[in-house]
């Protein structure tokens, strides 16, 4: 993906007449998946994709607005065109050449759809930028107005996509490897989370190793309160128990199913 900023769309007044007739709708998304890419990826810190539905009328272009005009590449030709704070130089953002919209070619008098990706900077607005087409001179220029902003888009199907979320790494206690170094701590994924107040029956599948299963407990009675955990593989075997206090850990020795019981007496584990 690129993002060029450079001269040749500069902004004019609301009142020109352009020789296209040009409006965008804008989707923000701060992921994109493109053809070229099989996850969606995010913009970068500060950046976001705007998804530009533009709606494109040659009014009076002798030549058809195209996507290989003077035998330059589409995405050359467009532009999102934003002011600048304290500037009379705009921000320029051009189109996406991996998100393609495909073929077109919008001779005089004839309307048109297209549908580009832009990479713009998180702090603008689409109501204080403009489309701008400059495959031809004079350039056009439109307004554009945001729809709806998701978390992820994809171009293929021309829809927003489910966010995988990012997993949760926590600090657990792992059994040593020597007598000096009895408990460690590491960095790991969590992969499973349970909680309750009585005796519980779990499964779950440890994809990789290390693998560790962390507890703990506090009484919820004065008269009785006790937690112990157990966890045994597909061949029967029970991995020991580590531990002292309020935290206690089971380190597993291999990837694969395991199920886990926890047998509570009077505590919130």
């Amino acid at each position: 993906m690129l993002m060029v900023m450079v001269g040749g769309c500069a902004q004019s007044p609301e009142t020109s007449k352009y020789p296209a007739n040009l409006s965008g709708h804008v989707t923000i998304s701060e992921k994109m998946r493109s053809p070229n890419v099989p996850v969606a990826v995010s913009a970068g810190q500060g950046w976001v994709f705007w998804i530009v539905q533009i709606s494109v009328k040659n009014v009076s272009y002798s030549n058809p607005i195209t996507d290989h005009s003077a035998g330059r590449s589409w995405f050359n030709d467009w532009r999102i065109v934003a002011s600048t704070a304290g500037s009379n130089v705009p921000w320029q953002f051009e189109a996406l050449s991996d998100c393609s919209p495909g073929s077109f070619n919008i001779a005089s008098g004839q309307s048109s759809q297209l549908t580009m990706v832009f990479l713009v900077q998180s702090a603008v607005a689409p109501e204080d930028a403009q489309i701008c087409y400059r495959g031809q001179e004079p350039s056009s220029y439109g307004k554009l107005t945001e729809v709806n902003t998701v978390g992820a888009y994809d171009w293929a199907s021309k829809t927003a996509i489910a966010v995988t979320p990012a997993p949760t790494i926590e600090t657990y206690l792992v059994h040593g490897t020597s007598v000096i170094d009895v408990f460690r701590y590491m960095q790991l994924k969590t992969i499973a989370s349970w909680q309750g107040t009585s005796s519980k029956t779990m499964s779950f599948t440890a994809t990789q190793i290390p693998c560790v299963l962390n507890y703990g407990w506090t009484a919820t009675s004065a008269i009785s309160s006790n937690v112990d955990v157990y966890a045994w593989n597909k061949y029967n075997e029970t991995p020991p128990v580590f531990g002292s206090h309020d935290i206690w850990t089971i380190e597993l020795d291999e990837a694969g199913k395991y199920t886990v019981q926890v047998d509570a007496v009077g505590a919130q584990w």
